[in-house]
């Protein structure tokens, strides 16, 4: 409950309307949509194969993006602004959710390596404040590097991280072509967009935490249920 009502209170300081975008492409909404609708599908699967244990895991991934539903329905309309005036703001930063056929089981060669969340959201949060997009990148790339080196777990803590750095390199890119064009700045949006990310965090690291006795087993639980997320 903390997430959601630490949510609720950003999004009530953020946002002026509580009224939702009618028009644009919705970017943010389709994504937390698509994958509620594919994690909710999932359930039933991942509760046979694992004889009840990963239902806790599927309710808290589902709480978590059912949380986020009308919070991107409210970002998204203020991405409108930006959108029509030739900025794809979150058109760039999100990714479809394409991912493979599911798997019942795969080989597990992954471990579950300590992680210092609250060092991880320090130093995120210390790049973002001082508006510091290039670090930013770059620190949530540092830890992405380790995870893969190490043959880490940690997928939706991942997740998270590669979606920081693929915001954090278009965000320049959004500020020039925003002052370029005399428009207001995307800043206070994209860094919002970005604080979400840090503060689901320490969630998404309790997720991973619970899904990894099964992953361990070879049942790829939140592994195979987040897509790939390019820096660019």
């Amino acid at each position: 409950m903390n997430l959601f009502f630490s949510l609720l209170i950003l999004s009530l300081l953020f946002i002026n309307s509580p009224s939702f975008a009618k028009d644009g492409q919705h970017f943010f909404f389709k994504h937390v949509d698509d994958a509620y609708k594919i994690n909710t599908e999932r359930l039933p699967l991942y509760e046979k194969l694992s004889d009840g244990r990963s239902v806790k895991i599927s309710k808290k991934l589902l709480f978590m993006e059912a949380v986020l539903i009308p919070i991107a329905k409210i970002l998204d309309k203020k991405a409108i602004y930006f959108q029509e005036k030739g900025i794809p703001l979150f058109e760039k930063e999100l990714v479809a959710m394409n991912l493979p056929p599911f798997q019942g089981r795969v080989e597990n060669a992954l471990q579950f390596i300590p992680l210092d969340i609250s060092r991880l959201k320090k130093e995120l949060k210390s790049s973002l404040e001082n508006g510091d997009y290039k670090s930013l990148s770059e620190k949530a790339n540092e830890y992405l590097n380790i995870l893969e080196n190490e043959k880490a777990a940690h997928c939706l803590v991942r997740h998270f991280l590669e979606s920081i750095r693929r915001s954090a390199n278009y965000a320049p890119t959004h500020l020039e072509n925003a002052m370029a064009r005399e428009l207001k700045s995307p800043e206070k949006l994209i860094n919002f967009f970005i604080k979400l990310h840090i503060l689901g965090m320490n969630n998404a690291e309790k997720i991973d935490q619970l899904a990894f006795e099964l992953q361990a087993e070879g049942l790829p639980i939140i592994c195979q249920d987040v897509p790939n997320i390019p820096a660019w």
